[in-house]
């Protein structure tokens, strides 16, 4: 299984220093509160399948 960041790399051509912002953005907001399975689908239009890449 891919990673989250091989996902958005893949899937959204980003640079792995842009995947890497954009995980570390979503990885605060859920240290701020926020329900990581909610931010996945959000954020990424991704199911909770990457939950682990953002705990």
């Amino acid at each position: 299984m891919e990673t989250l960041k091989q996902v958005l790399m893949r899937r959204d051509q980003l640079s792995a220093d842009e995947a890497d912002y954009q995980i570390e953005e979503a990885r605060q907001e859920v240290a701020d509160g926020a329900d990581p399975e909610e931010l996945l689908e959000d954020m990424f239009g991704l199911e909770p399948d990457y939950i682990l890449d953002l705990i």
